[in-house]
This record gives structure tokens, sequence and C-alpha cells, in this order.
């Protein structure tokens, strides 16, 4: 963040509020990086459209990755963009492919999507370095047929989503989530697995682990059709601090809101 300030007006004051935990697998570096530019920018009079929120996003992920950060871009994008989105991905370039509109689907997706923090923080940057130091030691070929899984789960569950197919979309996160796990043995922990035992047995449809994954972090779950979250809720108590966080999809990214004194 004190990267950020560098831009600030000056004598400006500010508050930062967050309902997720630090570490939490949920791109909040990525998402506060991508808030403190554009109320700068929007501070100096610049507006926003889908080309600047780019930029935007572009500008985010060099800050990060300036401090010699291990760092994606999708989280980046996704914050100053938000919506639920295929992305072509050409590090660090990215580009929209298509974007879920139906209202119908995204309020069902809303409904049935529950985040599962996992008690503890993890550090993304030190795990994004371990798996590229691994994927290094490997081949062209090995090293495609490791990330291959990954972009296939991605596109086959968001053609689910445009489909209205939440059980293959869940499909398609579980097999995201193996191919972590394939990926490096660091990425799923013991307690991602029992808390993925519980879901499956509480009937979740699909499960993975968010962002770098590895000790701590969070889970996402697609709730069973007529599955509750309470259900999964009460059904985490035996484990200590393991929670449902109370979020939801961010249908639009970055926005500003004006407040009187």
């Amino acid at each position: 963040m004190a990267a950020c300030l560098r831009s600030a007006p000056r004598g400006c004051e500010i508050e930062i509020c967050a309902g997720v935990p630090t570490g939490s697998g949920l791109g909040t570096s990525a998402a506060i990086t991508v808030a403190l530019l554009g109320a700068f920018d929007r501070w100096h009079g610049h507006e926003f459209d889908e080309r600047t929120l780019m930029d935007l996003a572009e500008r985010a992920h060099a800050l990060e990755t300036g401090l010699g950060r291990q760092s994606g871009v999708q989280d980046h994008f996704a914050a100053a963009l938000g919506g639920v989105r295929l992305w072509d991905i050409t590090y660090p370039q990215a580009r929209v492919v298509n974007t879920v509109t139906n209202q119908a689907v995204l309020t069902a997706l809303d409904n049935r999507l529950v985040t599962v923090y996992l008690g503890a923080p993890h550090e993304s940057s030190l795990i994004h370095e371990r798996v590229i130091h691994e994927l290094e030691g490997l081949d062209e070929r090995s090293t495609q047929g490791l990330l291959q899984p990954l972009r296939e789960a991605a596109r086959r569950g968001f053609d689910a989503l445009v489909e209205g197919g939440f059980d293959v979309y869940g499909q398609a996160m579980v097999a995201n989530h193996e191919a972590q796990r394939r990926l490096s043995t660091e990425l799923i922990s013991d307690l991602a697995d029992l808390v993925v035992t519980v879901a499956a047995l509480q009937g979740a449809a699909g499960w993975k682990v968010n962002g770098a994954g590895g000790e701590g972090g969070s889970l996402a779950v697609l709730l069973g059709e007529g599955q509750s979250a309470a259900g999964i809720e009460a059904a985490l108590d035996e484990f200590e601090n393991v929670k449902v966080l109370p979020l939801g999809l961010a249908r639009v990214g970055l926005r500003f809101e004006w407040f009187a004194d």
C-alpha cells in the first residue's frame, strides 16, 4: 500500500475497511491497490471506461511486482472490472473473452457459492515462487501437461455458467482443485481436504482452493441444489477458526461514492 501513496493527494486521509481476512487467497492486495490508484486518479479528475480500467489494472499489477512480489494479473483485472468473466491471459496482458450477463444465473451463483476461510493467512507470493521453481525444473511438455487442465477447467466452468449448468460448473471446480494438487503437493493442505470432505458429505456440488492454495487461505464451495450455507457452517464447527465468510459476487468492479462532510 505504501507504494500507492506516492500518487496520493497531499494531506488526504485514507481509511481501508474490508470484511475479508488478510491472506485469504481472494485477491485482497490486488483489490486494495486497484482501489487506491483508482481513487487517486479520480481525485485528479480522471474518468473511467473499460479501457482505462484495464490500464489501471495493469498499473496496479506492475506496482506489486515492482516490489519483488510474485503475482498473477487476474486479481487486478477482476477487481477493476468485476463481474463473472472468461479471461485470456498472456502474462502480463489480459483480455476479456466473454462475460456472464444472465442475471438469473448470476443470482443463483451468488446464492450457491460459499467462501470458507481456513482459519489462517497464507503468503501467496512465497507459494508462487516455490511452484515456479518446481516448474522450471521440468521440460516444456511436462509443464504444459500440468497447466493445460487448469485452462480447460476454466473454460469448461465458464461455458457451464453461460448455460446455467451448475452441476457441470461444480465438476469444473473439482477438476481445477485436483489439477492444482497435481501441479504441486503444497497447494492442497490437509485442512482443505478435511473441509472438502465435510462439504461433500453435506451435498456440495463443487469445491476448489482459492488463489495460490497452500496452508491457510480459503476454499470456494458450490452448494448443492437445496443445500444451505447454514448447514455447511454448522458442520464446520468442529474446526477451530474455520468459518464461512459473508461474501457475495462483485457484479461491478471499481466504483466511487462521494460523501458529504
